[in-house]
């Protein structure tokens, strides 16, 4: 099956457990009250989800994360 992928690293602090479990939620953000929304990931996820793709994670703290979207390719015509 071929598919896109996409993905966006960076060498940031990364993230604990706690915080992976939540990145996808509506209105979470680790920002200060007034510098986030926390709607970035949710709608990503909602996005690849609309178009039978998935979002990975992986993060390690002190050594950054790396986020992976996969999108089939469609090859049917409309």
């Amino acid at each position: 099956k071929n598919n896109i992928y996409i993905e966006v690293a960076d060498n940031g602090c990364g993230m604990d457990g706690d915080i992976l479990k939540q990145i996808f939620d509506p209105f979470f953000t680790t920002k200060p009250v007034g510098q986030g929304t926390g709607m970035g990931m949710a709608i990503v996820y909602n996005i690849l989800k609309e178009h039978n793709g998935t979002i990975e994670v992986e993060s390690e703290l002190g050594k950054g994360s790396l986020i992976r979207c996969v999108i089939p390719i469609s090859t049917k015509c409309m």
